[in-house]
C-alpha cells in the first residue's frame, strides 16, 4: 500500500473532500503550512491559485486587488491607490493622475483636468476654471490664457474679440459701466477715446461735433 501524503506540508494546498489528493487553494485564498483549510484573503490581499507563499500579498502603490483577489491590477488614469489599498479611488474634481499613480495631482490655478483626467490643461482666453471645468466669463469680462479669474472691463472699454483684454472705445463712441460693446455717439455728440459717455455739443454755444464725432 502507498503512503499517505500530508497536504499540510504543501503550502497553498489542502486535502480534497474525499481525501484522495491534495488540491491547490483557489485564487484569493491561501493555506499556510500545516493548515487543513483554505482561508480567504482580506479585502486588500491577493493570492494566485495554489500560491505557495503561505499568505496573501498586498498590492504596491498604484495597484489594487482584482475582483477575485487573484492578482493586482494597475489603476486607470484619473484614479490612484496608496500601497496596500483595497481599491483604486477616483481623483477629486480639480485633480489628475497618470495610469498607476500612487496619488493625484491638483491642477494649478487657471487650469482644469483634461477630458481623460490624465493631465491639466489651461483655459482659453475668455474662460476660467470653476468646479473642475472651464466656464465662460461674463459679457463685459475678460481673461487671459490660463487666468484663474475674470476681469470686468471698466466704463469706456469693452472686451476684445478674443475676450482676452479690455479695449478702449474709439473716438466718437462710448461704453457705459457694464457694457459689452461700444456705441456710436449720436448727431451733435462727441467723445474722446475710452469715453464712458458722449458730450452733447449743443449744450456748448459756439461748438459743434467734428466729422469723427470727437472734439
Amino acid at each position: 500500500a502507498g503512503e499517505c501524503e500530508d497536504c499540510r506540508e504543501k503550502a497553498g494546498h489542502v486535502a480534497s473532500d474525499d481525501r484522495s489528493r491534495c488540491l491547490p487553494c483557489p485564487g484569493g485564498h491561501f493555506a499556510a503550512p500545516n493548515a487543513s483549510a483554505c482561508i480567504a484573503c482580506e479585502d486588500n490581499g491577493v493570492a494566485a491559485a495554489g500560491s505557495r507563499s503561505g499568505e496573501c500579498a498586498t498590492c504596491e502603490a498604484g495597484h489594487a486587488p482584482d475582483s477575485e483577489h487573484r492578482s493586482c491590477v494597475i489603476c486607470d488614469v484619473g484614479s490612484f491607490a496608496p500601497a496596500a489599498a483595497l481599491r483604486c479611488l477616483a481623483c477629486g474634481a480639480r485633480e489628475v493622475a497618470q495610469r498607476g499613480a500612487a496619488k493625484c495631482m491638483v491642477c494649478e490655478d487657471g487650469s482644469v483636468p483634461s477630458s481623460d483626467r490624465s493631465s491639466c490643461a489651461k483655459c482659453d482666453p475668455g474662460w476660467v476654471p470653476a468646479s473642475g471645468e472651464c466656464v465662460a466669463c461674463g459679457a463685459n469680462q475678460v481673461a487671459r490664457y490660463g487666468s484663474a479669474s475674470c476681469t470686468t472691463c471698466e466704463a469706456g472699454s469693452v472686451p476684445s474679440d478674443d475676450k482676452s483684454t479690455c479695449t478702449p472705445c474709439s473716438l466718437g463712441s462710448f461704453a457705459a459701466d457694464g457694457a459689452s460693446s461700444c456705441i456710436g455717439c449720436g448727431v451733435g455728440n462727441t467723445s474722446t477715446g475710452g469715453a464712458a459717455r458722449c458730450e452733447d455739443c449743443r449744450d456748448r454755444p459756439g461748438h459743434r461735433a467734428n466729422a469723427e464725432q470727437s472734439r
